[in-house]
């Protein structure tokens, strides 16, 4: 197909996950068949694999090889500035489709000239809601994100509730304007992505979707979560190659974005958020090595 009669450039930042990508790629060729305008850009954030470069010679994909680990936003921002395609689709390599979406997501952007980032409605493997349309993250968010003990516990409290937007949305709109929305998934209008700039190669992995969609509305865009279509997002499969290196990013990457987007009055408390980040990495890091310890004993709790 010639560049030209691209519509959707989808971009996915492979590492290690290499079962899930093939995964992807079947679904995305049964279920986008009769849309077809679409380019499948791959970028390969680990050592050269031969069935990637097989699917490059089969014109599946466009394969763009790293070599190492860039992180996410580095190996996003190499695509956007080899395309042009009106529109861009982040895909996670762990999710994959279960409907035709790419074409009712081309006519909402359409519909709606000011969406700068539209969202899908993202589900677990059994079907349940994953929590991808989110408040942007303050002081209750460690305690009451998406993945936290009380969330867990609780995911129906008010607060809980006011951080992960999904179970209210999908209840209440048939679409919204939300804070920001995952990169597991997220559809992307080329013109916002000119007048605001690539992801934040700062981040090596997480939180710069959050970024991403902040910086959208600074400049006048609209980031909306429209749970009408949806995908399936497995989760944690790239990152679950190396957890240990997956917690250090995650937790640095919070404290880039506080340092970046908090407001100037706040400056006094950098040093309090930087030590609580650190004692909560501690801990992380801490339960995950219990918790291998345990496994290679053959121990139980």
């Amino acid at each position: 197909m010639r560049p030209r009669d691209i519509v959707v450039d989808l971009i996915v930042v492979h590492f290690r996950a290499l079962p899930s990508l093939a995964k992807l790629l079947e679904s995305l060729e049964d279920k986008e068949k009769a849309f077809g305008a679409y380019a499948v850009h791959v970028v390969n954030n680990g050592h050269a694999d031969p069935f990637l470069l097989r699917w490059a010679q089969a014109g599946r994909i466009r394969l763009y090889q790293n070599g190492t680990n860039l992180g996410f936003a580095r190996a996003v921002n190499r695509v956007l500035g080899a395309t042009q395609a009106p529109y861009v689709m982040l895909m996670n390599p762990d999710a994959w489709f279960i409907s035709p979406i790419m074409g009712k997501m081309v006519d909402f952007m359409e519909a709606h000239p000011r969406v700068g980032i539209l969202g899908p409605r993202v589900l677990n493997e059994d079907g349940t809601l994953q929590g991808s349309a989110r408040s942007f993250p303050d002081w209750t968010t460690a305690f009451f994100g998406r993945r936290s003990l009380w969330t867990r516990l609780m995911p129906h409290n008010r607060v809980s509730r006011r951080n992960v937007l999904d179970r209210v949305l999908c209840q209440r709109a048939t679409h919204a304007a939300v804070d920001w929305v995952s990169g597991a998934c997220m559809f992307v209008r080329r013109r916002a992505v000119q007048d605001v700039g690539g992801l934040d190669e700062g981040f090596f992995l997480y939180w710069e979707d959050a970024d991403w969609c902040r910086r959208m509305w600074q400049k006048g865009w609209r980031v909306v979560y429209w749970p009408a279509v949806d995908i399936v997002h497995a989760g944690g499969v790239s990152s679950g190659q190396d957890p240990w290196r997956a917690s250090v990013a995650f937790h640095r990457s919070a404290l880039r974005y506080y340092l970046k987007h908090r407001h100037r009055h706040w400056a006094w408390a950098d040093g309090m958020v930087a030590g609580f980040l650190g004692v909560r990495l501690l801990s992380v890091l801490g339960a995950r090595a219990f918790q291998s310890r345990r496994l290679f004993t053959g121990r139980r709790p």
